[in-house]
């Protein structure tokens, strides 16, 4: 971060959820779009319930990406395409990767690099100020961050 503070880089943030929630909006409008094509492919691998999990599988992209780039329940947001990403990933990719293809380990590598983004949102769930490179301190239960001069972070405070 520059100058070691991340309250005056809030835009950032922003422009991270905005550009993960971007593969997952486009992808998910896509399945919803072609629910045939996306169940065809999803039958291809032998899962049941195809035409059902292609509609489960776009709603949960396009919810999921709009609540994460809105910055709504972002933890939940992120937590969901990160099953999602990794349910996908060994559904869809991890036989290719066994048979030598190099495509599908490019994809394995995206999508573990996806969800080494969407991790942040998970674990960073402090708002700006609250964390150590914003001059906050140690919450004295649980660890985590705490605001100036407090010894309990958000969660805890007032406990």
């Amino acid at each position: 971060m520059i100058g070691g503070k991340c309250g005056s880089h809030g835009w950032c943030k922003i422009l991270i959820r905005a550009l993960l929630a971007a593969v997952f909006i486009y992808a998910g409008y896509g399945k919803l779009t072609n629910i045939a094509g996306t169940a065809g492919y999803i039958a291809s691998v032998g899962l049941p319930y195809a035409t059902g999990l292609a509609w489960l599988s776009g709603l949960i992209e396009v919810i999921a990406g709009a609540l994460l780039v809105a910055g709504f329940w972002k933890r939940y947001a992120a937590w969901a395409l990160i099953l999602f990403t990794i349910v996908a990933t060994y559904f869809f990719h991890l036989k290719g990767v066994m048979a030598g293809d190099g495509m599908q380990i490019v994809q394995v590598l995206k999508n573990l690099a996806i969800i080494g983004g969407l991790s942040f949102f998970v674990g960073c769930h402090h708002k700006c100020g609250s964390c150590a490179n914003c001059g906050g301190g140690t919450c004295s239960v649980c660890g985590a961050s705490a605001k100036d001069g407090q010894t309990k972070c958000a969660i805890h405070e007032g406990k």
